[in-house]
């Protein structure tokens, strides 16, 4: 008897093993999530300033300029913990099946509800579900024209052209203030910039190319990093937000649609 309550507690403490091996992992996790990193904070909170300004006054080239040194700041943030190096050994995983734009659009909204900036569910659901094909695709555009990092300074340089065409002229009907908060709009596109009549899908830089499909792009990468979140890569979490964030405004002020791409 004593010798089969022994078998029994051990073969009970061994199935119990993974289950506790999968707490621990989440207790790890969660513990991890709460790491702070005081360069994003500061780019959220600086992010966040700079959208309530345009939202309130309307967008000029100070802003977009102001956004384009966001991404440059967030892309050396990134070199600098090695998640850009991270990122582009992604995009030739096969990792389709593991993205899931319901939890991404989750975590994106959470992120900057803490900041005013109320993004709209749908709106951002609908420009981070692709199909597989597309998927793929623009990983390896990505990879082509150079890494991420030819795709941040390619979206900096595409703020920066705003910038150029704003000096003058005021965007207003993108995002607005509502009791305190950043809202987006829900539905709807404005006219954003003509494309450039000679685009070649295998030019060797972004900017100069569909902006549409560099917004597309900002899209994927920013997906691929709120996946890598998932997956344990802590200093993933907060530039995927960020990014998709970034992808938002830039859809909003009339840069460009990814959905167009």
């Amino acid at each position: 008897m004593e010798k089969m309550n022994r078998r029994a507690f051990c073969g009970t403490s061994l199935l119990a093993l993974p289950l506790m091996s999968v707490f621990a992992e989440e207790k790890k996790n969660k513990a991890c999530s709460n790491i702070p990193d005081p360069i994003m904070d500061v780019l959220s909170d600086e992010f966040a300033k700079t959208t309530f300004e345009g939202a309130r006054n309307g967008f000029g080239a100070e802003h977009f300029r102001q956004y384009a040194g966001h991404v440059r700041i967030l892309d050396a943030h990134l070199h600098a913990k090695g998640t850009n190096k991270k990122l582009d050994k992604k995009l030739d995983e096969d990792d389709y099946h593991l993205l899931d734009p319901d939890r991404t659009v989750r975590m994106t909204t959470e992120y900057w509800k803490k900041h005013g900036i109320l993004i709209n569910e749908n709106k951002l659901r609908e420009q981070i579900s692709f199909d597989m094909d597309s998927y793929g695709l623009m990983k390896k555009a990505i990879k082509k024209r150079g890494g991420v990092r030819s795709l941040h300074e390619s979206v900096a340089e595409a703020l920066e052209r705003k910038a150029g065409e704003s000096e003058t002229v005021v965007f207003r009907g993108g995002p607005i203030i509502r009791n305190g908060n950043v809202i987006f709009p829900d539905s709807g596109n404005p006219p954003h910039q003509i494309k450039p009549a000679d685009f070649q899908l295998d030019f060797h830089s972004f900017i100069g190319v569909d902006l549409d499909c560099l917004c597309k792009a900002m899209a994927v990468e920013g997906s691929v990093l709120a996946l890598m979140c998932v997956l344990g890569c802590v200093p993933c979490c907060a530039p995927s937000a960020v990014l998709l964030a970034l992808e938002t405004l830039m859809n909003s002020t009339g840069v460009c649609d990814p959905t167009l791409c």
